[in-house]
């Protein structure tokens, strides 16, 4: 009777993991009973697909097998090898005699332990990748993972295949040190992840000193194979990089990026000075003062003169009342009835703090507002410094703009850009500096407006399988700064007697508001492009133009399905004509 036994060790070191033992029971000589075992054991594997290979025990010649000699197994159809991992199978062992025990197993537990820490941390130190069979594109490529206190900068292997990577640190002479490094390895194009705010000062650098720049999405490069550390991920930044597997994110020129650097500041103060607005209106709340019931708005000239008087001590209701607009909708006595309160000294302490906070908001707004102004100016050409838009088609427009005191940005804008975006139909100045600034002028690297709509994520999310529409949740509410604000322009058309106000109510009429809102900014998108790229200015066509193209299509669309279904469908007045001239007849 002889026993075979399967050692199988881990494939990165020499730790047995499994042992296990097949028994055949046989009279045959040594010889013979070899030759019986490994037809079996070539039975067994090539079922089961099991790789080893076939050792003898003894210390000297038993058959066709010597100690130590390695028997490969074979599929016996198409000839490739069929071991894929390392293992062992040991012949001629009687039954009674027990299988090898690892040479490990003598070693105390806490000295395989310290061992096994020690082989893990000089493998880690190596972190040496097998050769990659992708085709190489760009040579010349560098890939670099960023973090908060150091990056790792991998260039292109060595000729031994060594990894050639370097650690920097994020202070500005580490960074320059970081790109002397990158010109002595002959770089020439840089990915990196665009990770929180720490990209930016490196990829300045980079871009300063020449370098083609890639940044990289991180959501489309963060799985790496394998073990995740700084190290293996610059590499395999590296690699997808020289072989052309990345896509870099949008930016726009340099001067575009200062200009966008101010507008989102000032957007971000215009949204807390909305937020000191909201309190106040609690503070007023809280003391049963109605001052938004009274007025319209309380930051408009009426609602602060009330809200300022009240500050400085003001109670008697009439005598706010009397500070009202001459153009205000409610009488001096409703009115009056709004403002009387119950005034306590907590909530008017916190009212007046609220109105500081307010005004110096107020007055930073004012201060981002001269300075876009003032960079602006050095944007725009030097023969176009008189140069003044058209007046809004729209009075109602004109009027607005004028009244928030839009216009001289309004006039910089279009000195800018040579073009005025505040003439599509719900695009307000507001919205059309979002546009220039996060997108700038030159939109050649969309290609098209789907790639341009799609890139501001306002594309339907169509899910197609084996040809058909699958049902699919809509996608994540986050978008980018100017789909937020197309939305805002498209909420602003619902009552709108323009072609895209008829547009947004058709929608809605059929899809629902929300549908409408994203269907409206999605055409706003389009017309946007269109006047940027081509210069395709924008005419509107009117309600009644949409509605009778609207009729006329589903006109078409009527006649067409009675006449598949056998009817003649002809025009009430020719049906009349033709009667009239039988009756004469």
């Amino acid at each position: 009777m002889y026993s075979v036994y399967f050692i199988k060790r881990s494939e990165r070191s020499d730790t047995i993991l499994r042992i296990s033992a097949i028994r055949f029971l046989t009279q045959a000589p040594a010889a013979e009973a070899a030759s019986l075992i490994e037809k079996e054991i070539l039975a067994l594997c090539y079922k089961s697909a099991s790789p080893i290979k076939l050792l003898s025990s003894s210390g000297s010649s038993q058959g066709p097998y010597s100690s130590g000699a390695i028997l490969p197994l074979y599929k016996h159809d198409s000839g490739r090898p069929l071991i894929t991992d390392e293992a062992y199978a040991l012949s001629h062992t009687r039954i009674n005699q027990e299988p090898p025990r690892a040479a490990a197993a003598t070693i105390p537990r806490r000295r395989q332990i310290t061992m096994a820490r020690k082989q893990k941390s000089d493998k880690s130190k190596k972190h040496q990748r097998p050769i990659q069979s992708l085709e190489t594109i760009q040579p010349h490529a560098a890939g670099i993972d960023l973090g908060s206190r150091e990056h790792w900068v991998a260039g292109p292997p060595q000729e031994d295949k060594a990894p050639n990577v370097e650690r920097f640190g994020t202070t500005t002479p580490e960074l320059l040190r970081l790109a002397d490094w990158l010109t002595q390895q002959r770089i020439k194009s840089v990915a990196m992840e665009s990770t929180g705010v720490y990209w930016i000062p490196l990829f300045e650098i980079l871009d300063s000193k020449g370098f083609e720049v890639l940044l990289a999405n991180a959501r489309q490069v963060t799985h790496v194979p394998g073990r995740k550390t700084d190290m293996l991920d610059c590499q395999w930044l590296q690699l997808l990089h020289a072989c052309g597997l990345l896509r870099g994110s949008f930016r726009p020129s340099d001067d575009i990026c200062q200009l966008r650097a101010l507008m989102r500041e000032r957007n971000t103060m215009v949204e807390q000075r909305s937020d000191w607005v909201r309190r106040m209106q609690k503070s007023l709340d809280q003391m049963n003062v109605c001052v938004h019931h009274a007025v319209s708005d309380i930051t408009g000239v009426t609602g602060m003169r009330i809200i300022r008087a009240i500050v400085d001590g003001e109670r008697d209701p009439h005598a706010l009342a009397r500070m009202r607009d001459r153009r205000c909708r409610k009488s001096e006595e409703q009115i009056a009835a709004e403002l009387t309160g119950n005034w306590r000294a907590e909530h008017l302490f916190t009212l007046r703090q609220e109105l500081k906070m307010y005004d110096q908001l107020c007055t930073v707004v004012d201060d981002y507002d001269s300075e876009i102004l003032a960079y602006l100016q050095t944007l725009q050409p030097a023969d176009d410094n008189d140069t003044v838009a058209p007046p809004p088609a729209s009075k109602a427009k004109e009027r607005n703009i004028a009244k928030q005191g839009q216009e001289p940005l309004r006039q910089a804008l279009y000195r800018f850009s040579g073009f005025d975006l505040t003439t599509i139909d719900g695009i307000g100045v507001d919205t059309a500096s979002v546009i220039l600034s996060e997108l700038g002028l030159d939109f050649s690297k969309f290609p098209d407006e789907g790639h341009f709509v799609s890139y501001l994520r306002l594309a339907p999310n169509m899910s197609i399988s084996a040809g058909k529409k699958v049902p699919s949740k809509s996608k994540a509410s986050t978008c980018t700064r100017v789909a937020t604000a197309l939305r805002l322009s498209a909420l602003t058309l619902r009552n709108s007697k323009t072609a895209l106000g008829a547009y947004y109510r058709r929608m809605a009429w059929r899809k629902g508001a929300s549908v409408a809102v994203f269907a409206t900014a999605r055409k706003l998108a389009q017309i946007v492009y269109r006047l940027v790229r081509y210069g395709q200015a924008y005419v509107d066509a009117g309600a009644k133009a949409y509605e009778a193209r609207f009729n006329q299509r589903r006109l078409k669309f009527y006649t067409k399905a009675l006449n598949d279904m056998g009817y003649n469908v002809e025009p009430i007045a020719a049906v009349e004509a033709s009667t009239l001239e039988a009756s004469i007849v």
